[in-house]
């Protein structure tokens, strides 16, 4: 089963096909195909859902600012992007929980319900703080929009097949964070912001209205009746919430609220812990889970790997305006390399998973890849670079959607059917976590090592004039990397 699967040493494959005479196999693969072709409407629906969660988030990027003007209120702006990472981390382990409890149809159901009601309620809002809670309430439904998505698949699909799907996935997620911004921005000049909220409505129906006909896995017998967490999900919230206020707060000279926010956030997590290994009769995020089979591990490289990648392409931009000067057109382009190398590193891991039916050795070349890529940025980006330099990018974030699609299936067969739904939101939620800190924390990393060598470069300015202070420091601005 799946962990025999894991459990192999490569001389044979990980995913084995059944052992049989030519004709069974013939027929096996007439049934996966029909299979397939019976679920492809669930699928592609599916796909539109995921494009949806991930262009919203992008698309809100560009128009924030905006936002918060309008309602005079700059300093509270950049809550409008929290807020949906705060209800989009908070729900990823619910849904995991409630797919096995009560099946995969009515969360993905509610998810659906739950991301239209709040984009309702921010593009009618009256205020920001309507927004933002708009926004959360969003983030609940894109986290079941894609974590259910991923769930559904591991259901509808052979193990050998799971890979190509989910990179076919990561090309909708990736094609939508894409042109989210070009989108917003262009909503915002025509017709103003809130048609970027009111506009994703109507395709969030066609989703919800297409789900609904379609048949998609119950609950699995042994989870029938589970329960919430409710303890370990208060907890658990809170401890998200003062992490992502202490990551976005990292940058401000704001000693006493980083203290207060540092405080909670160990407070909560060990309270969260606590709960879950001696409270909780049955834990949201089981224990036990986390440390079998290498799930932990699994996690945790998709944390790192997510943090190092978004902390570049946070920065790209940025950087290639500083050393070379470069219009924000050019330097948006340097940036367009990512995606496409990603997405085409999920679908060679996919199909290369498929054919051959292992993935530990294409988990070996696509971290491989990933590690000197960054590497050579680390090392060459500290000034003005050639063309062909400014590519390092594309080895790059070609290894990450190698890395995704081979540890996905590598999560999927290293857990039990009743334990996948809650192992796959975990996965999920390690990514997401990764993502906050690669683009909060980096930021705030930049602020105070800019700060800190702008005060070594200007000394002691007491005498100087105002204009010749102006004057250094945007010199200096001009020539300051973006990260040390």
């Amino acid at each position: 089963m799946a962990n025999e699967a894991l459990n192999s040493d490569e001389r044979q494959p990980l995913l084995s096909p059944p052992r049989s005479t030519e004709t069974t196999a013939d027929n096996s693969t007439k049934k996966e195909h029909s299979a397939f072709s019976f679920n492809l409407v669930k699928f592609i629906i599916a796909i539109i859902g995921v494009f949806l969660a991930n262009a919203d988030t992008s698309l809100v990027v560009a128009t924030y600012t905006s936002i918060a003007s309008e309602f005079k209120n700059q300093a509270d702006g950049a809550l409008v992007l929290t807020a949906y990472q705060l209800g989009y981390s908070v729900a990823l382990t619910v849904y995991g929980a409630t797919s096995d409890t009560f099946g995969r149809k009515i969360p993905i159901l509610v998810a659906y319900c739950l991301f239209g009601v709040g984009s309702l309620i921010s593009g009618t809002a009256s205020s920001l703080q309507q927004i933002i809670i708009g926004r959360i309430v969003s983030g609940v439904g894109g986290a079941g929009m894609t974590s259910m998505v991923a769930i559904i698949i591991t259901d509808m699909a052979p193990l050998s097949q799971v890979a190509v799907l989910r990179s076919y996935v990561n090309i909708a997620a990736v094609i939508g964070r894409s042109v989210g911004g070009p989108v917003g921005g262009v909503l915002f000049d025509r017709i103003g912001w809130r048609w970027s909220f009111l506009g994703q409505i109507p395709i969030t129906l066609l989703c919800l209205v297409v789900a609904m006909w379609q048949s998609l896995p119950g609950a699995n017998e042994g989870n029938k009746k589970r329960r919430l967490d409710g303890l370990g999900l208060v907890t658990f919230a809170f401890m998200l919430t003062s992490f992502v206020l202490l990551v976005d707060f990292g940058g401000k000279d704001n000693v006493p609220v980083i203290s207060v926010l540092a405080v909670a956030f160990a407070f909560s997590a060990i309270s969260f812990v606590l709960v879950e290994r001696y409270w909780a009769v049955q834990p949201m995020i089981p224990p036990s889970l986390v440390k079998q089979s290498g799930v932990w591990a699994y996690c945790i490289v998709q944390l790192f790997l997510l943090c190092a990648m978004v902390t570049i392409l946070s920065n790209m931009a940025a950087f290639f305006a500083r050393t070379e000067n470069a219009s924000n057109t050019v330097a948006a382009l340097h940036i367009t390399v990512a995606p496409v190398g990603n997405a085409i590193g999920a679908i060679l891991g996919g199909h290369i998973i498929s054919r051959t039916k292992r993935y530990k050795v294409v988990s070996i070349m696509a971290a491989t890849t990933g590690v000197l890529s960054f590497f050579l940025i680390l090392f060459r980006w500290r000034g003005p670079i050639n063309t062909w330099e400014s590519l390092y990018i594309f080895p790059a974030s070609f290894g990450v959607g190698l890395l995704n699609s081979s540890q996905f299936v590598a999560i999927s067969a290293s857990v039990e059917k009743p334990q996948l739904a809650t192992t796959i939101s975990i996965f999920f939620l390690s990514q997401q976590m990764g993502m906050m800190i690669g683009a909060s924390g980096s930021g705030a990393l930049l602020q105070r090592t800019f700060r800190n060598a702008l005060e070594k470069t200007l000394g002691d300015h007491a005498g100087m004039s105002e204009v010749s202070i102006c004057n250094r420091t945007l010199v200096f601005s001009r020539r300051m990397l973006p990260l040390p």
